[in-house]
C-alpha cells in the first residue's frame, strides 16, 4: 500500500496518472478530442474523463466527466460550459461534480462509481488535485 502522506509517492503518483493520460489518450482519438475540449473549462481543481467513452469509443453515448472543485460555487457554471460544448459534439457530456470533501467521504464509503473513476478514468488535468484526494482519505 502507497504512503499518500509522503511528498515523494505524491510526486510520482502526479507523473503516472500524466503517463497513463498520455497513454490512454494517443490509444483513443475520440476520446482525446473531447480531453482536448473540456480541458478548457476553467473552474475545476480536476477533470476525469471516465466511463464508456474510454471504453467503447465511437460506440460510447456520451462522454462522462468527471469534475472535482474546491465548493459549490461552480457547479452552475461548469454545468452550463458542459452543455455548451456538447452542441458542437456528437455525444453529449454528462458531468459528475463534486468537491474534495465529497471526494473523500466517497472514496471512505467504498462508492463503486468513484473507485471506477479512480481505477480506469483519465485526468485530463489537475493530477495534484486528486493525488491531494488521495493523501488525505
Amino acid at each position: 500500500s502507497l504512503n499518500m502522506k509522503n511528498r515523494e509517492t505524491q510526486k510520482i503518483s502526479g507523473i503516472v496518472l500524466i503517463e497513463s493520460k498520455n497513454k490512454a489518450l494517443s490509444a483513443n482519438p475520440v476520446a482525446k478530442v473531447y480531453a482536448q475540449d473540456i480541458e478548457k473549462i476553467s473552474s475545476a481543481e480536476a477533470i476525469v474523463l471516465f466511463g464508456s467513452l474510454l471504453e467503447e469509443k465511437e460506440k460510447a453515448n456520451d462522454a462522462d466527466v468527471f469534475f472535482l472543485i474546491k465548493n459549490k460555487k461552480h457547479v452552475k457554471k461548469i454545468t452550463a460550459d458542459c452543455l455548451e460544448t456538447s452542441k458542437t459534439k456528437t455525444k453529449p457530456i454528462v458531468p459528475l461534480i463534486m468537491t474534495c470533501n465529497d471526494m473523500k467521504n466517497k472514496i471512505q464509503e467504498q462508492n463503486p462509481v468513484i473507485l471506477e473513476i479512480l481505477k480506469s478514468g483519465v485526468v485530463v488535468f489537475g493530477e495534484d488535485a486528486i493525488v491531494e484526494v488521495l493523501s488525505n482519505v
